[in-house]
Parts: structure tokens; sequence; C-alpha cells
């Protein structure tokens, strides 16, 4: 297939014009992704559900986002989810 003009607008993008333009390919195996698997929540911590159905939610939904979708169905949320204001999270963000 030949190489898809890089200028066109997102919509008129094809998942394979993305991947051979860029070069990109999707991976559902990595190191990275692998460490993440293994950190576990407790089975009764209470945002447990809510984590799980964003993680399958995105799962299912991720590549027909655009970057404002992701920011607004997933990244917004997740962090909707997360405490602040706490010792590690205070060091994040540079507050005392």
């Amino acid at each position: 297939m030949a190489k898809a003009k890089a200028n066109k607008p997102f919509k008129d993008w094809t998942y394979e014009e993305v991947g051979d333009t860029f070069g990109l390919k999707r991976l559902f195996q990595h190191p990275l992704f692998d460490s993440f698997e293994k950190m576990k929540l407790p089975t009764n911590h209470p945002k447990r559900p809510a984590l799980e159905d964003m993680r399958q939610f995105a799962f299912e939904s991720i590549d027909s986002w655009n970057e404002d979708e992701y920011k607004f169905m997933f990244i917004g949320t997740f962090i909707g989810l997360v405490n602040f204001v706490t010792p590690t999270t205070n060091r994040l963000r540079n507050a005392p």
C-alpha cells in the first residue's frame, strides 16, 4: 500500500494508513504493560470496580479516539479517581 499523505483530516485516516505512514504498530505485549499487570489493587479497594471498568472501556475504544476524546473519555476520569493530597502525590506536584 502506498504511503498516505500526512496532512489529511483525522477522520479520513484508516488504522492501516496510520501504521504505514508513520511506521506505527499496536503492541499487545510490552515490559511496561507487564509491570502494570503485576500491580494489584486490594480486592476490597473501593475504586477497583471503576478502574477496571475504565481499563476495559479504554481497551475496547482507544483505537477510535482522537486526542481530545482520549483526554475527555479516559484521562480526565482517571485523574478524578486519584487522591492528589497525599505525601507521594504532593511530591509529584511539587507541593508542600
